[in-house]
């Protein structure tokens, strides 16, 4: 099951985050510009943005509604504002999905645009700090951002949701996955385009148990992120849901950089594991699963999207990258359907190289999405456009996705697929529906 201390979690990362940022975030909602220092930050083609504020705060100044236009009324161009990690440890996540933007804003311009409207995005790089994402958050809605893309991670990414929602804007993140990345944390206009990870959870643990049949099971978590333990928990949770046995729960630390107490814990059990469950991230995981291999533990792995990535699979090499089955986002490949095959032609067209994981086409979704609902509603602003994005289905690449309404903590609704990796090269297994969702609590 999910964490006991849930609440506890919630609270203290929301109180960190807003002592880094309330000065910023209030500076941002005051109408009057201060006296501030160029931006490094921003890319050279576009305007010198103003650092985060450094003068005192207006407590007082309500966000900066005045510069969203109102319901009914589109300003051009549409500015969308991409605070996420660029540089650093979590640009393996960030980059692909912010590449698949570019490439739908630039598809989306040369037909014409929005309603008539230029898209522009504005690219400001988190450098994988929390505190300085923040900033950049800050920056983009100084810059005109009328709506924020935030990293791929709640840890990470939640700075850029609470500028996003004191300034009234939409803030959706390219794929956070823990259950603490919605509507009822960071409030009622912030949305991410993946699947929480009660559902990754689940998909991969029946897929584990009841589809292949490995009745024994051990679970690695990383315990550094609050997606790798909610991923390991909720898993942990199906797993047994099903009828098959949790041998063992085997933690460590991110950035350790040595496992072999791990591993000498794992051959050490009275019952060798049938499966194993691995919820870790890059680079981690890949070191991770070389020592299993070379320690002789042959058992097949499984886990979330983190092992969906060209970065893992080349971590792994040909010889202990057999036997892995990631759950993911989409199989990006031409069993996803035309519209996929589509995609990658001209993701290769424009980057020239191969989009090798799903990450790629969730910044492009997330883009596709933004249009429908813009188109919708006429509008940018924030009430208008968050109501729009609830409880509605939109057609993205690789299916569809729907969140619920607010009080429902804007919760995702996509299907997942399920990869495997066998001598270092990727294909597609499958979908699973899962039959047992563990419950958020």
């Amino acid at each position: 099951m999910y964490d006991r201390n849930r609440t506890l979690v919630i609270a203290g990362l929301l109180l960190v985050a807003v002592l880094m940022l309330s000065a910023c975030v209030q500076q941002a909602a005051v109408p009057a510009a201060p006296t501030v220092a160029p931006a490094p930050e921003a890319k050279p083609t576009e305007a010198a943005a103003p650092a985060a504020p450094t003068v005192a705060p207006a407590p007082e100044a309500k966000p900066t509604e005045a510069a969203v236009p109102a319901a009914g009324q589109m300003q051009c161009p549409i500015v969308i504002g991409a605070a996420v990690h660029m540089t650093g440890g979590t640009a393996i996540y960030d980059m692909p999905p912010l590449e698949g933007a570019r490439l739908a804003v630039k598809e989306i311009n040369d037909a014409g645009g929005i309603n008539g409207c230029e898209v522009k995005m504005i690219e400001l790089d988190g450098k994988s700090d929390p505190a300085k994402v923040g900033d950049a958050a800050v920056v983009a809605v100084q810059q005109g951002a009328q709506v924020l893309i935030a990293p791929c991670d709640f840890d990470y990414g939640s700075p850029v949701a609470i500028v996003a929602q004191e300034n009234g804007l939409v803030g959706i993140s390219e794929c956070a996955s823990s259950p603490l990345y919605s509507s009822k944390t960071l409030g009622d206009k912030q949305f991410t385009m993946s699947p929480w990870s009660n559902v990754q959870g689940a998909v991969s643990a029946e897929h584990a148990c009841k589809a292949m049949g490995w009745k024994k099971g051990v679970v690695i978590v990383d315990t550094f992120s609050d997606y790798t333990r909610s991923l390991a928990n909720y898993w942990a949770d199906a797993y047994q849901h099903h009828g098959c046995e949790l041998l063992e729960t085997v933690n460590y630390l991110k950035g350790d950089m040595t496992f072999k107490s791990q591993v000498d814990q794992i051959r050490n059990l009275a019952s060798a594991p049938e499966v194993i469950m691995l919820s870790a991230d890059s680079p981690d995981n890949g070191l991770i699963v070389r020592e299993l291999r070379a320690a002789g533990i042959d058992a097949p792995i499984v886990g979330g999207d983190a092992l969906d990535t060209g970065e893992f699979i080349g971590a792994v090499g040909p010889e202990a990258g057999k036997n892995i089955y990631p759950t993911t986002f989409f199989w990006v490949g031409p069993e996803s359907g035309k519209d996929m095959a589509q995609f990658i032609e001209s993701f290769k067209t424009t980057f020239n190289k191969e989009p090798d994981n799903a990450f790629y086409v969730m910044g492009y979704n997330l883009i596709q999405v933004l249009k429908q609902a813009i188109e919708k509603t006429g509008t940018v602003e924030g009430a208008a456009l968050a109501k729009a994005l609830e409880n509605t289905p939109f057609k993205i690449t690789g299916g569809e996705i729907s969140w619920t309404d607010a009080a429902s903590g804007h919760e995702p609704r996509t299907p997942m697929a399920i990869t495997e990796i066998q001598s270092g090269q990727h294909k597609f297994w499958g979908t699973l529906a899962p039959t047992y969702i563990p419950p958020v609590e």
